[in-house]
């Protein structure tokens, strides 16, 4: 195969469906308790539609003859999911703004700590409907009609802030950036979404007789799974210091 030749056995396929980047200077509004706040986007795939291939690359008959050569050359075809974050132009947001995490202010919520990722407004992974069209639309329709080999779930975890991390930052102040501006009320995990996921992949794997992968970037589920000391080193401004101090565990 000329994969083994070559020493390579997989190709990970980024943002492999329709999608945009914001443009430049592109912002969001949140509803804050002082009232709107304009915030710019940063950097971050803005998912359109997940069923169909990114028409940037070519035609879905063109992303499917890729995906085949590969397969003939000995190699799998990884495909990156994300369901993380929406905002508006987005699949998510404009078509099922119920699956975005409500702040106590009863608009979607933001990542925390935002100057972290300025990505968008959080989806709640554990929407009951939101896992069903991941795992009974989108997960079948990467595998058996585009052929990919496995999914990629970018970005497992719940970056938003609590009613706990709200009363930690005014404890120990925060940098800007890490200001509670859209507080949530409870606990959400994205744990129902990833076992969901792991199961249908597995019922997959029978059905066509495929050695299929699934892989994710992190284990952290949210920031409340963390010791409260790492929560204020991020109201400080340390926002990744949790990487650090996971890493040298």
């Amino acid at each position: 195969m000329e994969g083994e030749r070559i020493g390579v056995n997989a190709i990970f396929l980024w943002a492999p469906y329709e999608h945009r980047f914001p443009k430049e200077g592109e912002t969001i509004v949140a509803h804050t308790a002082n009232g709107p706040k304009e915030l710019e986007l940063g950097p971050c795939v803005h998912v359109k539609d997940y069923l169909k291939p990114d028409p940037e690359r070519g035609s879905e008959r063109e992303f499917v003859n890729m995906i085949n050569t590969a397969h003939a050359l000995g190699m799998k075809v990884i495909a990156q999911l994300q369901v993380s974050l929406s905002t508006p132009g987005d699949f998510i947001y404009e078509r099922h703004p119920e699956w975005l995490l409500q702040s106590i202010y009863g608009k979607p919520a933001l990542l925390w700590p935002w100057a972290m990722s300025r990505g968008g407004f959080r989806v709640n992974k554990a929407h009951p409907e939101l896992i069903r069209f991941v795992t009974d639309v989108i997960v079948p329709h990467w595998i058996k009609r585009w052929g990919v080999d496995g999914i990629y779930l970018d970005s497992p975890s719940m970056a938003y802030c609590d009613l706990h991390i709200k009363d930690l930052c005014r404890e120990v102040g925060c940098v800007k950036g890490a200001e509670p501006l859209t507080p949530i009320d409870g606990y959400f995990s994205p744990e129902p979404l990833v076992k969901a996921m792991r199961q249908r992949i597995d019922e997959l794997e029978e059905e066509t007789g495929r050695d299929l992968i699934f892989a994710g970037e992190t284990t952290v589920k949210t920031w409340r799974d963390m010791p409260d000391e790492l929560i204020r080193a991020a109201c400080r401004g340390k926002f990744f210091k949790w990487m650090l101090e996971r890493a040298f565990q």
